[in-house]
């Protein structure tokens, strides 16, 4: 918590010029990686906090306070990194969890449930990968995607987790969000990206096998939104006060 909120501050110094030239928040998400923060609830192992879900909502609470921008990123982060416990087999678990924590990367997602899932071919080893989605968050600042997929023909709805620089992914910056505008959010269209099969969350040869989860995802993102809410609206009353103080003519 102590890192949170050394970082928020810093955060805190650059959040209005950034939401008013829409600047996407390269230094800021620096900022977090050298704290450390992205591997909160990482193994011990590798240099992570393995925290549990409330510490993970303060720390984003900290950061909602004086930048929704950076709170969403974040956020999507940690709720991204449960779906390796969610849905990954023990091999993927261990492989991506350490990797994250030990390589401080931040993930996001091309994953909202508004849009179709992008479509997924099976060409045997291989999956081919076409669609978009029209909202996405965190994106060109990441270092790791989740893509929600389905399989042609089937109504066989899964994730895959792909490197965000891949040439076949293209983003688009066509988002203008009041207080958002720092999400680096936009559009997404993944055009004939293959991947091995290996990359398919929580499948062994080719065949979805269910885990045991930490906590569903749903839980997860549903808790999310309100800790984003409240806390806004906390940092809104917290600058409300330093402006009357500060101010003869309130």
């Amino acid at each position: 918590m102590a890192r949170a909120r050394a970082v928020a501050a810093l955060v805190a110094t650059t959040a209005l010029a950034r939401d008013v030239a829409a600047a996407s928040p390269v230094q800021e998400v620096q900022w977090i990686k050298a704290a450390g923060l992205l591997g909160l609830q990482g193994p011990r192992s590798e240099g992570g906090g393995d925290a549990d879900w409330a510490t993970v909502l303060d720390v984003v609470s900290e950061f909602a306070k004086v930048d929704g921008s950076i709170a969403n990123i974040l956020g999507w982060h940690y709720a991204y990194f449960w779906l390796f416990s969610s849905f990954g087999t023990q091999t993927q678990r261990e492989r991506w969890e350490a990797e994250v924590t030990r390589e401080r990367q931040l993930i996001a997602g091309i994953a909202n449930f508004r849009d179709k899932p992008v479509c997924a071919v099976d060409e045997g080893e291989t999956l081919l990968l076409n669609g978009g989605k029209q909202f996405n968050t965190g994106l060109p600042v990441s270092d790791r995607i989740f893509i929600g997929t389905e399989l042609e023909g089937t109504d066989s709805v899964f994730f895959v987790y792909v490197d965000s620089h891949s040439p076949a992914i293209r983003y688009g910056n066509d988002r203008d969000t009041l207080g958002q505008r720092s999400t680096a959010s936009g559009s997404a269209s993944v055009i004939d990206l293959r991947i091995p099969w290996g990359q398919a969350l929580g499948f062994e040869g080719k065949q979805f096998v269910p885990q045991p989860a930490k906590l569903t995802p749903g839980l997860t993102s549903q808790t999310l939104m309100p800790t984003f809410y409240v806390s806004l609206g906390r940092g809104a009353l917290d600058r409300a006060i330093e402006y009357v103080k500060s101010h003869g003519r309130s």
